[in-house]
């Protein structure tokens, strides 16, 4: 794709987003996410983890996950 016509899309998709915090309305539809991933956060970290280990979830996206002993 020419750079030129990139940009283009680029603006375009900039001023139909309206992004507010984690509101990613405007791209319902076009994308997925989760469902087809290779991998899972959950498993990778427990698999990592000591019991002695203290974790802190921020910003990765609401996932909310709580890993325990």
């Amino acid at each position: 794709m020419k750079r030129n016509v990139l940009k283009e899309y680029w603006l375009k998709e900039e001023k139909a987003a309206h992004i507010h915090g984690w509101d990613f309305s405007h791209i319902a539809g076009r994308f997925e996410e989760e469902n087809d991933l290779p991998w899972n956060y959950e498993q990778i970290v427990r698999a990592y983890r000591k019991p002695t280990d203290t974790l802190l979830d921020i910003d990765t996206g609401g996932g909310g996950v709580s890993i325990v002993p």
